[in-house]
């Protein structure tokens, strides 16, 4: 069990190593462009997936999810995200989202998919959970290449934490950079 556990998290610190990007997203947020990943959150005692929407912006340039997180017990989550790990493949044109020390979810795989059918960038989804290492996953197979930008939002008193993930084409980076 400890082996497999060290073998897990080595073969995150390789990937780490290996990727062109890795950045720390505790400081609230993180953009990637291109391959790579980024990483953030605190370790607990688990959580949960309470909900995932999507919003698609008007210009179909821009999509956000927004990933609400709760305790192991479903209710709402206070203080930082639990700890995530997102990865962006430019070659196989998918998005991974790791979510470590994730016990369980409010919605299903197929809840998952209809989530994204009328997405500009999501072609299809998968959703794997691995008991042993209580890592929960979200594939996302794109219809084109995205960049990502990773907000971490604390809970409080009024609102559980969550995870604000935005889609976009990378055109609009090069759009604000040239606004300048």
């Amino acid at each position: 069990m400890k082996l497999a556990l060290f073998v897990f998290f080595f073969s995150f610190a390789a990937l780490a190593a290996v990727s062109p990007q890795t950045k720390n997203s505790l400081r609230n947020s993180a953009v990637l462009t291109g391959t790579g990943a980024i990483r953030g959150g605190l370790a607990g005692k688990g959580f949960s997936l309470l909900d995932l929407n999507s919003k698609v912006a008007k210009s179909q340039k821009l999509e956000r999810l927004t990933v609400s997180l709760g305790d192991s017990e479903f209710q709402p989550h206070r203080g930082s995200p639990g700890y995530f790990h997102i990865e962006n493949s430019t070659d196989s044109k998918q998005i991974v989202i790791n979510f470590m020390q994730a016990i369980n979810a409010k919605f299903d795989e197929k809840a998952l998919q209809k989530k994204f059918a009328s997405s500009p960038f999501v072609k299809s989804t998968r959703m794997l959970f691995d008991p042993e290492t209580q890592t929960l996953s979200l594939v996302l197979q794109m219809k084109k290449q995205a960049g990502v930008r990773v907000v971490s939002v604390n809970g409080n008193k009024q609102q559980t934490a969550m995870l604000k993930i935005d889609l976009f084409e990378e055109s609009l980076l090069k759009q604000k950079r040239t606004k300048r």
